[in-house]
């Protein structure tokens, strides 16, 4: 089992490449079909080769072209998993001769081969997410409530994911005075509350934190 990593590009080359073999083909033209179930495959490079259904980059593609030619490009596959997937993956790959046959061996009808090749996608710890806030405006001494953020993260329930404000003038709004509340799921609300007798402007910064930092 290959062990990529989440959001990281996957080289199946040298040890890990798929290669395919045709005592029958000689020169002639056969085909690859490969298909994954949770990411996409590109070929780094194509020389020879024909696309004759889905194109490079997607989760599912087949190729032409000469046995030399189509192992050429096998040696450039790269796996990508789905942003954010990690987990169980496999990528299939089919081989069929199209009832190439040179005279070597076999018959002339079209045969074909598959083959597997398990994945287990490594997680990577990715940073929660906080949306953004739209300027808000109060008067001298009247608090402002309700300012609605959503919190989200990809590896945490975003009911675990806290969140907390500051202030950067201490004198017109104290940090004491911006209070964050769980309002159910990813949603929190912020109650802020200026100093009194003060006005001007303040930059308040919301910062998500799940388990991990």
């Amino acid at each position: 089992t290959l062990q990529p990593t989440e959001d990281v590009a996957f080289d199946l080359s040298g040890a890990n490449e798929i290669q395919i073999a045709d005592v029958d083909a000689g020169g002639g033209t056969v085909e690859v079909s490969l298909a994954v179930s949770n990411g996409t495959l590109t070929l780094g490079s194509t020389t020879g080769i024909a696309f004759d259904s889905g194109s490079n980059g997607t989760s599912s593609f087949t190729v032409s072209g000469t046995v030399t030619d189509l192992n050429n490009a096998l040696s450039t596959l790269d796996y990508q998993g789905d942003s954010d997937y990690f987990g169980k993956d496999t990528i299939t790959a089919t081989v069929n001769d199209r009832g190439v046959d040179p005279g070597n061996t076999g018959d002339a009808s079209s045969e074909a081969d598959t083959t597997t090749v398990a994945l287990n996608v490594q997680p990577v710890e990715d940073a929660p997410t906080i949306s953004a806030i739209a300027d808000q405006s109060t008067d001298e001494d009247a608090a402002l409530s309700g300012v609605g953020v959503t919190v989200d993260d990809a590896e945490t329930s975003p009911s675990a994911v806290t969140a907390a404000a500051s202030s950067d003038d201490q004198g017109i709004v104290p940090d004491a005075n911006i209070v964050v509340s769980d309002a159910g799921g990813g949603n929190r609300t912020l109650a802020i509350t200026p100093a009194d007798n003060q006005s001007g402007t303040v930059d308040i910064t919301v910062v998500a934190t799940d388990g991990s930092g």
